[in-house]
């Protein structure tokens, strides 16, 4: 093919936004389209090259895999083998393991369906995952296992179906992508039956490029407006897009056809030619795939080892430094094995066996020792163990997820009794559940645990989002207060959640570094639009409280429980790491803080009438300001109270449970107030 300076541009205009948007800067909230764009550049220039040495009769599935081993192992043994040493000196034993799998996954480009497998509610977050970005080149490696193949028997056999083939399939992959996007949006997100049709519209304009009568002439009209309108469509979805947008679906077509445009009309009599074809985009492209594969090691192993978000002009240090190692990557790794006469084609086959060999032994030797724990100390062991999840809470989860009514709640405690409570809410409540089953049984006492993860349990609001964990949420909340389950329900009714969140509508900020990752959170009902968010929100807290009430129940009301803003066991492994002990207050967060971030919560919950069967239990009472004045605790005789930034571990689960068991053991006769 004609080299085309555009095309690196181009690839400048999708690893930038790429970077920034994992980098955290504001206004680059839809820059992981970057990805969508790179596959469409990618399926062009593959398939145009296919076409070209199938019209010349020069293809050969060797020559091919051996310029995609040429293209794609080199840099990427490289970055692995940097990531070693980093890995080995700062994860605790459970990431090194998940690190681990995935240096394995990666080694045979299957990364997205590792990264899938794993994909969860309390799965480590994604700014943490050194070689998460892996995941885009085991789609494209699989991808091109099968497409040259289909592209040779189609132009043998039946070369007049070619577009009708590649139409077909992207329009199924499409569809596939749209629905799985609204039902399993981690399956639309990492596997290729759900990415093939962006790498397929490359494809398709590539296939039509080489068909002269379809060609559009340099510097026209339509060239003009094609291109502009193609990098507009981009910069919006870079600009307006986030983690709520459903994704790879319809939305997804966006970014890509606007690849497509540019790809198609951005010649360079164009503006947007004359753009992409700029000194520093082009120079950008050129370094664009070494950028990509250390831009997620550096910002994660940072996150790690600062064990805070990093400050904006530290990460703009960091895209520098990037920039510079991709550079250096370009200049000295890429460049000497793309030519053939620098190493030849025996040796890249040698060398690509022995390289994956190598680092899928390494990743399995990881997983096999359970993260290499045999080099960690006691401490840093237990303090590991923490973020071990609960596989009775899982298990719970999966059921409600599969059969949405109250009648498939999960037992808890004593189950020869007749069922005297049940804890009702989200991923906070379910933090609970394995304490106060043990707890509960060895009292005699017998529950149900009706927990969802994102599940509020309010009466009218939902969540704005249409995934399958909102649509479960919703159903378990229209069963729960449903007149026949009210009347079936346990005389006892605890209430727990992450109120603040969805009163605040956004994640934790400790004031001292701690920024908790992820996404924003609302929920909606009719009264929103006149009341005002959290005026809505708030009535409806008290409506769904005084409608157990007068249902009978007594209502055991679990207010916020301090969030910490930072990942808890990694903060204190880090810090035993570098002191060598823990003092009481380490990784500790201002009990101010909480109290600011609160304020609305604790109003709306504080407002809600007293009752004699309305008992309140605060936890923030327990766990802050008890061991270090005005801090809130992370940590107790080096065992952490949470296994993330904001939920419980057992440890900390304790004396919120024994709280709710003083109550328990009470009833009906409760006092109104606990702790």
């Amino acid at each position: 093919m004609i080299y085309r300076r555009e095309i690196d541009g181009l690839r400048a205009l999708a690893v930038l936004p790429v970077m920034l948007f994992h980098a955290g800067f504001s206004g680059f909230s839809g820059g992981f389209v970057g990805v969508d764009v790179f596959f469409v550049i990618s399926g062009y220039l593959i398939t145009g090259i296919l076409i070209n040495e199938q019209a010349n009769g020069t293809f050969t599935l060797t020559g091919f895999y051996e310029r995609r081993a040429r293209r794609i192992l080199p840099a990427l043994f490289v970055v692995l083998l940097a990531c070693l040493p980093f890995a080995w000196a700062w994860l605790l034993p459970s990431d090194l393991k998940a690190f681990a799998r995935s240096l394995a996954a990666a080694a045979i480009s299957l990364s997205n369906i590792l990264f899938w497998r794993e994909s969860g509610y309390f799965d480590t977050s994604s700014e943490l995952k050194p070689l998460l970005h892996t995941w885009s080149l085991g789609v494209e490696e699989q991808y091109y296992m099968v497409f040259p193949l289909l592209l040779l028997g189609l132009a043998r056999w039946r070369p007049h179906w070619t577009p009708h083939v590649l139409w077909a399939g992207a329009a199924l992959s499409l569809a596939l992508a749209q629905w799985a996007a609204l039902h399993q949006p981690s399956l639309a997100f990492y596997l290729l039956p759900t990415r093939g049709w962006e790498l397929l519209a490359g494809a398709l304009l590539a296939y039509y490029h080489s068909r002269p009568a379809t060609r559009i002439p340099h510097a026209t009209a339509l060239n003009q407006a094609g291109s502009l309108l193609g990098l507009a469509m981009v910069t919006y979805a870079v600009l307006r897009f986030d983690q709520h947008t459903p994704f790879p679906g319809v939305y997804a077509l966006l970014p890509t056809l606007g690849a497509v445009l540019m790809i198609a009309c951005a010649q360079p009599g164009t503006w947007v030619g004359k753009l992409l074809a700029t000194p520093l985009l082009v120079g950008i492209g050129l370094i664009s795939y070494s950028a990509y594969l250390w831009h997620q090691p550096v910002l994660a192993f940072a996150r790690y080892y600062l064990m805070t978000q990093p400050r904006p002009e530290v990460m703009a240090a960091l895209l520098l430094l990037i920039l510079g190692l991709a550079w250096l990557s370009w200049r000295y790794v890429e460049r000497p094995f793309r030519h053939k006469n620098g190493v030849s084609r025996r040796h890249i086959f040698i060398g690509s066996l022995v390289g994956c060999s190598g680092f899928f032994l390494l990743g399995l030797a990881g997983q096999l020792s359970q993260g290499f724990a045999w080099k960690f100390d006691a401490t840093v062991k237990a303090i590991d163990h923490s973020k071990t999840q609960s596989q009775k809470r899982e298990a719970c989860w999966a059921r409600l997820s599969r059969d949405r009514s109250f009648a498939h709640a999960c037992e808890l405690g004593d189950t020869r009794q007749t069922a005297s409570f049940v804890l009702f809410g989200d991923s906070h409540a379910g933090t609970l559940v394995d304490v106060l089953h043990q707890q509960a049984r060895a009292q005699g006492i017998h529950g149900l645990d009706y927990t969802f993860r994102s599940c509020i349990p309010v009466m009218a609001s939902q969540s704005t989002e249409r995934d399958e964990t909102s649509q479960t949420c919703q159903a378990l909340r229209q069963a729960f207060f449903d007149p026949a389950t009210l009347n079936a329900l346990p005389p006892t009714v605890i209430l727990a959640a992450r109120w603040t969140l969805a009163m605040e509508q956004q994640r934790s900020n400790n004031g001292e570094g701690g920024q908790e990752p992820g996404a924003s959170f609302s929920l909606h009902s009719a009264q929103t639009a006149t009341l005002g968010y959290q005026a809505a929100l708030a009535q409806d807290y008290a409506d769904s409280v005084q409608r157990l009430l007068r249902q009978g129940k007594t209502v055991i009301l679990v207010y916020p429980i301090p969030e910490m803003g930072w990942d808890v066991p990694n903060r204190l492994a880090r810090l035993y790491l570098r002191d060598g002990k823990l003092s009481v207050d380490s990784a500790s967060t201002s009990l101010a803080s909480f109290i600011q971030r609160n304020q609305h919560t604790y109003a709306a919950l504080d407002r809600i009438g007293a009752h004699p069967r309305l008992i309140r239990i605060k936890p923030a009472s327990l766990l802050c300001d008890t061991a270090v004045k005005g801090r809130c605790a992370a940590q107790l005789h080096g065992l952490p109270l949470y296994f993330d930034d904001d939920h419980l571990s057992d440890a900390g689960a304790i004396p919120v449970v024994n709280a709710i068991m003083t109550q328990l053991r009470q009833q009906p006769e409760a006092s109104t107030t606990a702790p």
